[in-house]
C-alpha cells in the first residue's frame, strides 16, 4: 500500500490536504499522517491490518477509502456528533492545533492515572527521566499508531471511537 510504486502515499497526501483545508484552525500536525494512514489502510483492507498481500484498488475504491479516512479523522478531530456528551468526545484537534493546547492537560491526566493505578511504574519512569508529556505526545498525537503493531489499530480505534478519552487513557495504562 505504501511501498514503491504504490498509491498509498498519494491517497494519504490527498486526505491530509483535505483535512487541513476543511479545518484551517488545526491545519496539519505531525502525527496526523500516522492516524490517517492507519485509517486509509484499514479501509482499503476492509477493516483488518493483518493481511500482508498487496492492495490493488480501482479509482472508485480509492476515493471511497479516502472519504472514509477523511470523515473518520474529522470525527476524531472534532468530537463526533453533538449529541455525544462533551466530556466523552475525543476532539483531538485540541492536540493537533498549533501549540498543542491540551497536551499538557492530557499529560497531567496520564501522570495522575499512573500515580493512582501504576505507582511503581510512575516512580520508575520519573527516575529514568521520562516525563508523562513525552509519552503522551508520542502516544496521543498518533493515537498509538506510532508505537502499536498495525494489526491492533482497528480494535484500538474502535474503542477510541466508542469511549473517547476514557479509552485513550486506558490504552495508555
Amino acid at each position: 500500500f505504501y511501498g514503491e510504486g504504490a498509491k498509498g502515499r498519494d491517497l494519504l497526501a490527498d486526505v491530509l490536504v483535505a483535512l487541513a483545508t476543511a479545518s484551517p484552525e488545526t491545519g496539519y500536525c505531525q502525527g496526523m499522517n500516522l492516524v490517517v494512514g492507519a485509517l486509509l489502510e484499514t479501509a482499503a483492507r476492509a477493516g483488518s491490518l493483518e493481511d500482508d498481500h498487496k492492495i490493488i484498488l480501482s479509482a472508485v475504491e480509492e476515493r471511497r477509502c479516502q472519504r472514509k479516512a477523511f470523515w473518520l479523522c474529522h470525527a476524531i478531530a472534532h468530537g463526533g456528533p453533538k449529541s455525544t456528551p462533551k466530556d466523552s468526545r475525543l476532539a483531538l484537534s485540541e492536540l493537533w492545533r498549533p501549540g498543542m493546547p491540551s497536551l499538557q492537560m492530557r499529560a497531567f491526566q496520564l501522570d495522575q492515572l499512573c500515580q493512582t493505578y501504576l505507582p511503581k511504574l510512575r516512580v520508575h519512569l520519573k527516575r529514568s527521566g521520562l516525563a508523562p508529556t513525552q509519552l503522551a505526545a508520542q502516544w496521543y498525537l498518533t493515537l498509538f499508531a506510532y508505537v502499536v503493531d498495525a494489526s491492533w489499530l482497528p480494535a484500538l480505534f474502535d474503542a477510541i471511537f466508542r469511549d473517547g478519552w476514557k479509552a485513550v487513557h486506558r490504552i495508555a495504562l
